[in-house]
């Protein structure tokens, strides 16, 4: 079967749009165990209560819309940008302040859930709303039916069911990021494809005389786009109609100018089969008494059933007038820093509140805005030093590791050739103080490298002497001593001369005390200290290697740290050999 059309296989049961009401009372367990679909007369006959007394429940109203279509490893779903479009449209009609993402991957999508509930999901009074379009999956596990929704990073889990399992998000998350709101009313919608299997189905639709509905009762329902088995192409009548029964008010069947979930699930079960013979929704309530006596309310229009109280002030908070928002970025006009978004400036979403209300959000604040911003969760460190065009942390001489951290920022091609140490220097495999792309020896023995080695980085002719010493600095000094300037005028004394000396190696090192990256500093100036004396006296400094070899690791007596802070000289000479 060509499957570049479909949302789902045959095999996998179609769309699930699941609807969880006031999910702060829910004290049951995943979703594998709990529908129970029906309809028919109330088990409890109860008065219908007025719009507006569900209503007053609500102080503001938050939607999160995410939507997946362009799919790296599943057939791409050209219709989902459409949709949430006009679902947005529809939401923000009904007085919701809306936060749409598009094409994100498993982590982005993970952590928008996170931040939405985080920011609006603590307050009790709010009514949030999550939408969901894109691909989704049903795996057997155990025995059991397990539900995902797919990110579009997501492998197709026929080739690689680990990676899929490790990126998809599980109804058991679902789930889980439900119980953590505390909002009253939450509503969770996903097109997608789940298994069927977790519901107890009832197909009788008729519409009972009374609708159960009431904000302080709790409520989990649940509306499937078909039956199992059934077959849902990616561009079903589902949403249109689901989309109609909201902004039209075609789903408010007893004309009371509201539509509640129930008034939906029979709406839609009635009206799609209509247009598309092979599509049958399905709705019911979870199987728990306790969470299935309440309902979740839009307003459809103002309705002469509504009474003109005291409370409209409240009702106003719920139903805003809606002012202009040119870039359709939730933000209005006269509240937006960047009226004039784009549509590739939204798909990471905008400020909604600060001095960058309406502008594309910048999570790591490197100047880079996120849907431009390849590393967009950079830490402090990481900006410091400057970012790349893409976001991600400068690397000015391109050796693959970023400026913050390299020690050695400004390597020319030829240093880095041969590779670079993770602080950024050329290599040096044989740590004799020759980098590997100078070296014709750059496979040096312990022991050929302590009787010296020459500027190329080979072991000195055995006649050559050898004159070494150490070079001692007070602590958290770079300056010579009058010792250390001591010792080393009897070294140029004992090699007979500067013009006797073929080359001076030089090393710096520095104690433990302080950071790395300020003994790495400390040990390279005490080397600099060195050379400049002996430049001083005359030594050509192309004739010198100088390195700082940072700190000592080795917790000791402070007699015992003072020798580290040191530089050790040695010195090959010319025309020793007899």
């Amino acid at each position: 079967m060509n499957h570049s059309h479909l949302r789902c296989n045959q095999w996998v049961i179609p769309y699930l749009l699941i609807i969880l009401g006031l999910l702060s009372a829910c004290t049951r367990g995943p979703l594998d165990a709990l529908a129970h679909f029906g309809s028919g007369t109330p088990e409890h006959s109860a008065s219908r209560l007025h719009g507006k007394n569900i209503l007053n429940s609500y102080t503001d109203s938050y939607a999160l819309l995410i939507g997946e279509s362009n799919y790296s490893r599943w057939s791409s779903l050209d219709s989902v940008p459409g949709e949430l479009q006009r679902v947005e449209e529809m939401l923000k009609s009904q007085g919701f302040q809306v936060e749409t993402w598009l094409d994100i991957n498993a982590a982005e999508l993970r952590a928008r859930f996170e931040q939405f509930i985080s920011t609006y999901g603590l307050d009790e009074k709010n009514r949030l709303l999550f939408y969901f379009g894109g691909h989704g999956h049903t795996r057997q596990y155990q025995g059991l039916n397990k539900g995902y929704i797919v990110p579009i990073d997501a492998p197709d889990p026929n080739v690689d069911e680990k990676g899929f399992v490790r990126k998809a998000v599980s109804m058991d998350d679902i789930y889980a990021w439900a119980k953590r709101i505390e909002a009253n009313h939450a509503l969770f919608v996903f097109d997608s494809c789940f298994s069927g299997t977790i519901f107890k189905v009832r197909s009788d639709k008729k519409m009972p005389e009374y609708i159960r509905a009431s904000a302080a009762e709790p409520v989990r329902q649940f509306i499937t786009a078909g039956r199992a088995g059934e077959t849902v192409p990616a561009q079903s009548v589902f949403t249109p109609i689901f989309i109609d029964a909201l902004k039209d008010g075609d789903g408010d069947l007893n004309g009371d100018g509201y539509v509640t979930g129930a008034e939906l699930g029979y709406h839609l079960a009635s009206k799609v089969p209509d247009h598309n013979a092979q599509q049958h929704p399905q709705f019911g309530t979870i199987k728990d008494y306790e969470l299935s006596r309440g309902d979740f309310v839009f307003v459809v229009d103002s309705g002469s059933q509504r009474e003109q109280t005291s409370q409209s002030q409240s009702l106003s908070t719920v139903v805003p007038r809606v002012k202009p928002d040119s870039d359709r970025d939730g933000v209005n006009d006269d509240e937006d820093n960047c009226p004039e978004n784009g549509a590739a400036e939204l798909v990471k979403g905008v400020y909604k509140q600060g001095e960058q209300t309406g502008c594309p959000l910048d999570n790591d604040q490197d100047g880079v805005a996120d849907y431009q911003d390849s590393c967009p969760y950079n830490q402090p460190n990481e900006i410091a030093n400057g970012v790349n065009s893409n976001g991600c942390p400068r690397d000015t001489d391109r050796d693959g590791v970023a400026d913050y951290r390299d020690h050695c920022p400004r390597n020319q091609r030829p240093e880095i050739i041969q590779g670079v140490s993770k602080r950024g220097c050329p290599l040096d495999l044989d740590q004799d103080g020759v980098a590997d792309y100078q070296d014709n020896c750059p496979r040096n023995t312990s022991k050929e490298i302590s009787q010296g080695v020459n500027s190329q980085g080979c072991p000195v002719k055995l006649c050559n002497r050898i004159l070494s010493d150490r070079i001692f600095f007070d602590y958290n000094m770079d300056p010579l001593t009058y010792r250390a300037r001591t010792t080393l005028d009897g070294l140029v004394s004992q090699a007979g001369g500067i013009n006797h000396m073929e080359h001076v190696y030089i090393m710096g090192h520095a104690s433990d005390r302080g950071t790395e990256e300020y003994n790495q500093r400390l040990s390279e100036e005490r080397a600099s200290s060195v050379a400049n004396y002996l430049i001083g006296k005359g030594m050509p400094a192309d004739k010198m290697t100088l390195r700082g070899d940072g700190e000592q690791s080795q917790i000791g007596t402070e007699e015992e740290q003072a020798n580290h802070r040191r530089v050790d000289i040695r010195l090959v000479l010319t025309n020793q050999c007899r």
